[in-house]
């Protein structure tokens, strides 16, 4: 049950052209758990994971490079 719910949920009907108070209300609460890291931006692993996506980068745009070289 969730108690931070409203109790006093008022939608308004099309079909009746007016508001209507609405007596049922979901309770139902989704929470949701990601594993994960945070780095701070100046840190050695943060630097680290930034030299490694970069030498990636480059590697990939070399590989592309000679591909693109090698193509007739």
């Amino acid at each position: 049950m969730n108690p931070q719910a409203a109790h006093n949920i008022c939608q308004f009907s099309f079909k009746e052209r007016a508001f209507k108070i609405d007596d049922h209300v979901d309770h139902l609460v989704f929470h949701i758990h990601i594993d994960g890291r945070q780095l701070m931006k100046d840190s050695d692993a943060a630097n680290d994971q930034e030299d490694y996506w970069d030498n990636v980068k480059k590697r990939n745009k070399y590989l592309l490079e000679q591909m693109n070289k090698a193509m007739p």
